[in-house]
């Protein structure tokens, strides 16, 4: 593989196979991705590759062994992410503002969504900003949690957030909610995938709108990479703090300058994402800027460049 000697010293230990695996398969099909995925992984520290490794293990349990449909979904995400980046550079704006025309333009149609899908379980392994921000998440919020604790994950996704909270000895008892039940059966078939037998409950759950009551409030939240997919994300904020108990913390994680098929809340830099989170009454801990592969974080401040925002906060209390 065209990658640095140090590189590919480290792609030959045994424990990298999984990851080898991935990069065998992706160059075999795309070889001139090789640069950039080279200027990601040297931006990991030597403290940075047990979680890579065992990140790219996680991703060949979802996927399998023939990676070839999950490597075509990737390219294709890539491609339009290029599209929405160029109408980004043009008009400084999103493409699209509201649900409904991200519903009718690509969550209504099957084969786009499949794709998209599947590009994204690779970039959890491909993406620096993604593999930093998971890094954030185990050692800036989750390695805090107190003991025991109760977990809530919006919007889990392909459940590698929530597996790492429900796997966690101190969590007594974690929970997924997503507004789309389609979703949802993801998730529950990914955590099986990644070793849960019990899967946590998965609930239906609309955070736009004003929540039920429940018995017992949350120590932990997670919200990640949901926001920017809300025309209301202040409101989902808001009802979240009533979940979460007094003293509990969340961990918020925001892209800005992020031009993507379906994100329409626009940001353009962390004191935008604070801001949001501190409206909605939460009290800011740590943050977190990590810049999209290729770029350091002053280059994209300047360029105004993706940046992957993470916000840990606390309700008062």
């Amino acid at each position: 593989m065209a990658f640095s000697p140090e590189l590919q010293s480290r792609l030959s230990a045994p424990e990298a196979k999984s990851l080898e695996t991935i990069l065998t398969q992706l160059l075999a099909i795309w070889p001139e991705h090789a640069p950039f995925l080279q200027r990601g992984f040297d931006r990991y520290e030597a403290r940075d590759w047990p979680h890579l490794l065992s990140q790219a293990d996680a991703v060949l349990r979802l996927s399998g062994p023939d990676l070839t449909p999950f490597i075509q979904g990737y390219r294709w995400m890539c491609d339009r992410f290029l599209e929405e980046e160029l109408h980004f550079r043009r008009t400084g704006r999103y493409r699209l503002s509201s649900f409904a025309q991200v519903q009718q333009d690509l969550y209504s149609d099957r084969e786009k969504m499949t794709l998209y899908m599947r590009g994204l379980l690779l970039s959890g392994v491909l993406f620096s900003n993604h593999v930093h921000s998971r890094l954030s998440f185990e050692r800036d919020f989750l390695a805090l949690a107190p003991t025991p604790f109760r977990h809530l994950e919006v919007g889990p996704g392909h459940g590698f957030y929530l597996h790492l909270a429900a796997a966690d000895p101190r969590c007594h008892q974690a929970e997924g909610w997503d507004i789309s039940a389609t979703s949802l059966d993801m998730t529950r078939n990914a955590l099986k995938s990644l070793g849960l037998d019990q899967p946590p409950p998965l609930l239906e759950r609309d955070i736009q709108a004003p929540l039920p009551p429940i018995d017992e409030p949350f120590d932990t939240l997670t919200i990640n990479e949901v926001l920017e997919h809300l025309e209301h994300p202040e409101k989902a904020l808001r009802h979240l703090y009533s979940v979460l108990k007094p003293g509990g913390r969340l961990f918020v994680g925001l892209p800005v300058n992020s031009p993507a098929p379906d994100h329409i809340y626009q940001l353009h830099d962390l004191e935008g994402v604070t801001s949001l989170v501190a409206g909605a009454g939460f009290e800011i801990e740590i943050t977190r800027q990590f810049p999209a592969t290729g770029f350091t974080l002053e280059q994209a401040l300047k360029r105004k460049m993706l940046i992957s925002c993470v916000v840990i906060a606390r309700r008062p209390g």
